[in-house]
């Protein structure tokens, strides 16, 4: 198995929701750790890894990924049920009763449990039953979908949470890579928190200044599927969200990078859309005034909602993936490129021929 593909198998055995993010955090830290890579935590425990940030003479890149996934948290319990309350944008299905849980106490202890209904005492809430009595000693407790950890079967990884877990893998093996290189590029890669609450963490971050404003921002995200954004057809250079146009300047560098591995390997493919089916973390920093870009994995499932009012695992394209890794890593090298894409150079070249034909 593909380095980064272990990687998300990894990340994948550990549950996280918003504001629960610990368990994942101390995780992606031990692998920058054996791996070498320097890293920091800034007030509100998003992680800032760093590689050559001290060359103040070349721009930075910094890519950015999210800890977290839509779920739940206990916050209470009675003599005959749970009380949870949920946590970013769980389909409205995945609220019905019966619908099947993991209450997790840590990665390695989960208890089975469903929902039962509203709480009819207070409507934002659910109450939710396990199989088995449980004492819950320390609320709020994480709880998530019972759904695969982590599955690769017929090149379709599937996943609770893809979204942002994939992200989250792929910077960790960008970072791996590029630790060991010989140039002298600035790269920063920031797992942040509280993403599918309102870009909490991305946002406090932005604010921070804690990232050079002369930083392009790239977005790593597993989105919704789009016509031009379809699982298995590649990565997706994302023009921008559901909320912002992004940079052309900060998108020219992933350009540049999908037009070398366009000409050096057959098997490559990559899609460029807008991909309004929600709003990511580049939105976060380019409200704060960076150069922002994003790329994304075609996602099914998004938010574990499927089709029939099911909820299912998320999965994306196994190529889609490792594609997307490499997009990323190379586009690394094409920071301070200051030469046009082909796009941009069709345009600077004008025959004469035309042009006189207007005179």
């Amino acid at each position: 198995m593909d380095e980064s593909l272990k990687t998300l198998s990894e990340l994948g055995a550990i549950p996280a929701v918003s504001f629960h993010e610990h368990w994942m955090s101390e995780k992606i830290c031990k692998i920058l750790d054996e791996s070498n890579i320097p890293w920091s935590k800034d007030t509100y425990n998003n992680i800032i890894a760093s590689i050559n940030t001290n060359n103040t003479s070349d721009r930075p890149i910094a890519f950015i990924a999210h800890m977290d996934h839509p779920g739940f948290e206990i916050i209470d319990q009675t003599s005959e049920y749970m009380i949870a309350k949920p946590l970013g944008g769980i389909p409205g299905y995945g609220k019905n009763p019966g619908v099947e849980l993991e209450i997790v106490i840590d990665p390695q202890t989960r208890y089975k449990a469903h929902i039962i209904g509203p709480n009819p005492t207070d409507d934002s809430t659910l109450l939710v039953s396990t199989e088995d009595p449980v004492a819950i000693n320390n609320l709020p407790v994480a709880t998530v979908f019972n759904l695969v950890d982590f599955e690769l079967k017929s090149n379709i990884i599937n996943m609770r949470a893809l979204d942002d877990l994939a992200g989250c893998a792929a910077m960790i093996s960008i970072l791996q890579k590029r630790i060991t290189s010989k140039d002298n590029q600035p790269i920063y890669g920031i797992f942040t928190c509280a993403e599918e609450v309102g870009l909490v963490g991305a946002r406090l971050l932005a604010k921070s200044g804690l990232i050079p404003k002369s930083t392009f921002i790239v977005s790593i995200e597993a989105s919704r599927t789009l016509p031009g954004a379809e699982v298995g057809k590649g990565p997706v250079i994302r023009v921008g969200d559901a909320g912002t146009t992004f940079d052309n300047e900060a998108e020219s560098i992933l350009i540049k990078a999908k037009e070398f591995l366009t000409e050096s390997d057959t098997n490559f493919r990559c899609q460029r859309q807008l991909m309004s089916g929600g709003v990511c973390e580049a939105s976060a920093f380019w409200s704060e005034g960076y150069q922002t870009t994003g790329m994304a994995f075609p996602l099914g499932n998004y938010h574990n909602g499927g089709d029939n009012e099911q909820i299912l695992a998320e999965y994306i394209h196994e190529s889609d993936f490792l594609n997307g890794v490499a997009l990323l890593e190379r586009s690394t090298y094409h920071v301070n490129d200051s030469s046009p894409t082909r796009f941009q150079q069709r345009f600077q070249d004008l025959p004469e021929s035309l042009t006189e034909r207007l005179k």
